[in-house]
């Protein structure tokens, strides 16, 4: 399920994700903090430690729709278009 949600918020736009972002933060915070209560690794071994980084992916992905969408100079844009 979080490979899945990583994709989605890979591949998907930000306007139509920036609604469903918070619910995401949301849970991703809550499944970290039952990740921690039970021994940091979410069940250690291999298991443990692919939860720990798809979760880490995912929060990545979701922090990424909610920052501003940098500004690119108009002329860098004819520059590249015409190359």
């Amino acid at each position: 399920m979080l490979q899945a949600l990583s994709l989605v918020f890979k591949l998907g736009k930000r306007v139509a994700l920036l609604p469903h972002a918070a619910a995401a933060w949301a849970q991703l915070s809550a499944l970290h903090a039952g990740q921690q209560a039970a021994g940091g690794g979410g069940g250690g071994g291999v298991a443990g430690v692919l939860a720990r980084k798809l979760t880490i992916k995912l929060a990545t992905r979701v922090a990424l729709v909610f920052l501003v969408p940098r500004w690119v100079c108009p002329s860098l844009l004819v520059h590249f278009a015409q190359s």
